[in-house]
């Protein structure tokens, strides 16, 4: 949704098989609260937490369903658009 031409609220983006691909929420046009990146299979990949724009934390999750912390190295690829797909290094 846009408020002013802003964006607000949530997000949703999907993959082709309909499955969610990524969740973003977005108040006054900046990333606030929770970004989600899914797999295809509807498994989460990271999830990220931004306020007014400024990603304050991020996790990814192993192939064994592990809760990991992303490296600073992890997270200037995130910020930067790019995915973060195997968190088991």
């Amino acid at each position: 949704d846009f408020v002013d031409d802003k964006r607000e609220g949530l997000a949703v983006i999907y993959y082709d098989n309909e499955k969610i691909r990524q969740e973003t929420q977005w108040h006054n046009d900046k990333e606030h609260g929770y970004d989600r990146l899914y797999n295809e299979d509807g498994k989460l990949l990271i999830e990220a937490f931004f306020e007014d724009g400024v990603m304050t934390k991020a996790s990814c999750w192993t192939s064994a369903g592990e809760k990991r912390d992303l490296t600073d190295y992890q997270l200037k690829q995130y910020a930067a658009g790019w995915a973060v797909e195997v968190c088991d290094e």
